[in-house]
């Protein structure tokens, strides 16, 4: 993220972000299919007795390709043969080898069409397959036509030698026009398939399920050679089991670096990138680049997102760098469809729009055809926010740049949640507006669709100078507790005096969904609690958990340090902040800026590891894991309520950064994780930055060559790190 508290006077040289215009082919829905089993049994065949007849037509290729067809999606490539040379019973198999890879699998897809299903009935799928190299095959069933609804998605990893791999689902719809699919586009390379099944009941395998792998405590990916003294570890230094595993095409583009992650519907992890500066301003790359990680397949790719005329890498008129930050990738459903939408804090660099268009401001990806790709139809860019008129304009003003066309600029859309009842967004708004005499962001909340239903301008802060402190929303967090017509959310923001970095506060807000007015709740507060030199802590980040309690931790002004995770509790439905110790006077203008609001809870032991950037909770256990930039997770475990809330300290877990690379050479860092409920599982990206020496003229006066960075992400076993 942006460096805390730094004031920012290169963005105001340039404006304004994009709409896409590419059409986005169907849009999957994955529906209410339950899986009962999956298995992959090396050797025999399974038995029959439980199973109907084989609805597939030529199932073991003895036909030829009869009733089969390869599917070639662009840019994915292939061929499609049978072959006598290799099968698993009678005479042939089928043969596909791809010979152009693509990022959705479905680009090289053997498929049969016109197979039926009914409601209520249990189907089995089995077939055989091998590969020419150790890879991964995806399996569907899936409507034919659109809106091409999956009913089954499911991967295999083959290896050289033939396998039978095999599955049982129950239907909830009658169909007559199902696909049955072996999509393989993600890898070159050859496949055979042979002696597929589709057939009503359950299969009983005739020998033992294949035991998978046991997952490590601790799992490490990234590219290979990148892992340092980690990549032969078997436990991390506080004794957890590791491993570190390289991933097929691991890499983020030139210039890029991880940041903001959250989980796709179907699994996947998505990764948003920001500069290698850690500065949305001084960019280091020249594309808009969303990391996608597929932990099935142990696969990663790039989605580089286009401008509105198309554009994938566009650059600032004066430098060889440009594209656009992504920000706070968030769950939503629009249209009826899961999907994650994301914003830009800095999606334009001055650059000619008729000729290079522009970058969203609010963007979103969908899940087509089992994989994440970027949504342009429902992405809006700062002009078409701009053009909703009303507090939409007010939002994302128009100005000239260079060339005499008509920007709109979003003053920064820093971080975003989703309100939970009225599923609206709301978007802290960094930049201030100088030109109006304002020395603060803003607030609004948004509607999917990028209208603004509410604004809320931050007031001036007087300094001790006679000035103005510079005050810069921007962490957004929202209460999931909510009743009513008020949704609670909490802001902190980064603030600088004179170009300084001063304390940052933590301030709670309330919308108003019947009024559509955004109001402050608390006085911009800080714990009090002060370090052992007297400095008293500033908030750094800060999250609501499953009851509504709000934990934050600290850190001091201007250094890495760190200080005690704190806890603001839900009591009775009202939290401290909403009383009258810590509350303001209605229209509130700056008056008891930086009152102390002592929290009710404070987790000893917590402030000795350095400044948190990844804090989640895993509502499941209840624990609550906050990650360090020295390398350190921290644990806090909690149960009871209210004032009967208790919190256990659990020990750090040390994740090993030390050993990765020498980080007197190299600025590495961990950035905001996300927890994976269903998987049991918890995701922090570890990213590396520019140290002094990478690029010493930028930020500054000149930007460097684009450089590419080794990046890594890890998985930690949540039952086993929650207690």
């Amino acid at each position: 993220m942006l460096e805390r508290g730094m004031k920012l006077n290169g963005f105001n040289q340039f404006f304004t972000t994009s709409k896409s215009s590419f059409i986005l082919i169907g849009i999957l829905l994955v529906t209410m299919v339950v899986a009962v089993s999956v298995s992959l049994t090396p050797q025999g065949q399974p038995s029959q007795a439980a199973l109907g007849a084989n609805i597939v037509k030529n199932p073991s290729f003895e036909s030829g390709k009869t009733s089969w067809q390869l599917n070639q999606r662009s840019p994915g490539k292939g061929t499609f043969a049978t072959t006598t040379s290799t099968k698993n019973e009678g005479n042939n198999s089928a043969q596909i080898t791809v010979t152009r890879t693509s990022s959705n699998p479905a680009g090289v897809e053997l498929a049969q069409y016109g197979l039926p299903l009914t409601a209520g009935k249990t189907y089995t799928v089995s077939f055989w397959a091998k590969a020419s190299a150790n890879r991964s095959i995806r399996n569907v069933i899936q409507l034919s036509s659109s809106p091409y609804t999956l009913y089954s998605d499911k991967t295999f990893s083959l290896t050289s030698n033939w396998q039978q791999f095999s599955y049982t689902f129950n239907s909830t719809v009658t169909k007559t026009n199902i696909l049955l699919g072996f999509q393989m586009a993600q890898a070159t390379g050859t496949v055979w398939i042979d002696t597929v099944q589709f057939a009503e009941g359950t299969v009983t395998s005739a020998t033992p399920t294949v035991t998978p792998t046991p997952i490590a405590n601790a799992t490490l990916y990234g590219k290979e050679g990148t892992f340092g003294q980690l990549a032969t570890a078997t436990t991390l230094p506080s004794g957890q089991t590791f491993k570190a595993v390289p991933v097929t095409n691991w890499g983020f583009l030139p210039g890029e670096s991880g940041f903001f992650s959250n989980i796709a519907s179907n699994g996947e992890i998505v990764i948003g990138t920001t500069p290698l500066t850690d500065n949305q301003v001084y960019s280091t790359g020249d594309t808009m680049d969303i990391g996608v990680f597929n932990p099935a397949t142990n696969s990663f790719r790039n989605i580089m997102v286009p401008t509105t005329t198309g554009k994938t890498n566009v650059t600032n008129p004066f430098h060889p760098v440009g594209g656009a930050s992504v920000e706070s990738l968030v769950p939503v459903t629009v249209a009826g469809q899961s999907r994650l939408a994301f914003i830009s804090l800095v999606p334009y660099h001055g650059w000619d729009i008729a000729q290079n268009g522009e970058f969203p401001s609010l963007g979103y990806l969908d899940v087509v055809n089992g994989s994440v790709q970027y949504n342009p139809t429902l992405s809006k860019s700062a002009n078409q926010i701009y053009g909703n008129g009303g507090a939409s304009a007010v939002a994302c003003p128009q100005s000239a740049n260079i060339f005499g066309q008509q920007v709109a600029n979003c003053r920064g859309f820093g971080e975003m949640s989703l309100l939970p009842l009225s599923q609206k967004f709301v978007i802290t708004q960094y930049f201030p507006d100088t030109a109006k005499g304002e020395y603060s962001g803003r607030i609004i909340v948004m509607n999917t669709d990028g209208s603004v239903a509410a604004s809320y301008t931050y007031p001036n802060i007087p300094n001790s100078s006679g000035g103005y402190l510079t005050v810069n929303p921007r962490e957004v967090v929202v209460d999931p507790t909510a009743t009513g017509s008020l949704e609670y959310f909490t802001i902190i923001s980064d603030v600088a005096d004179n170009g300084v970095q001063h304390h940052f506060p933590l301030q709670e807000f309330a919308y108003n969904r019947s009024t559509n007015q955004i109001t402050p709740i608390s006085a911009p507060v800080f714990s009090g609690q002060k370090a052992s030199n007297g400095q008293i802590y500033r908030f750094e980040t800060a999250m609501y958990d499953s009851l509504g309690n709000l934990w934050a931790t600290q850190a001091l002004s201007g250094s890495l340090a760190g200080g005690p995770i704190v806890v603001y509790t839900k009591n009775s439905g009202v939290r401290k902040l909403e009383t009258a110790t810590c509350t303001v006077t209605l229209p509130w203008t700056g008056i008891d800026w930086g009152k102390t609001c002592t929290p009710d809870r404070s987790v000893a032991g917590t402030g000795e590891y350095g400044q948190t950037r990844s804090f989640t909770q895993d509502p499941t256990t209840k624990t609550v894991f906050a990650t360090t930039l020295s390398g350190y997770l921290l644990r806090v475990k909690q149960s009871g309520s209210g004032t009967g809330l208790t919190l256990t300290n659990l020990s750090p877990i040390t994740i090993g950064m030390d050993q990765l690379v020498d980080r007197n050479q190299k600025a590495i860092g961990v950035r905001k994780g996300v927890v994976d409920v269903k998987n049991r599982a918890l995701y922090i990206p570890v990213v590396q930055v520019y140290n002094q020496t990478d690029c010493p003229t930028w930020p500054g006066s000149t930007p460097c060559a684009l450089q590419s960075f080794d990046q890594w992400l890890y998985r930690f076993n949540l039952d086993a790190i929650s207690s």
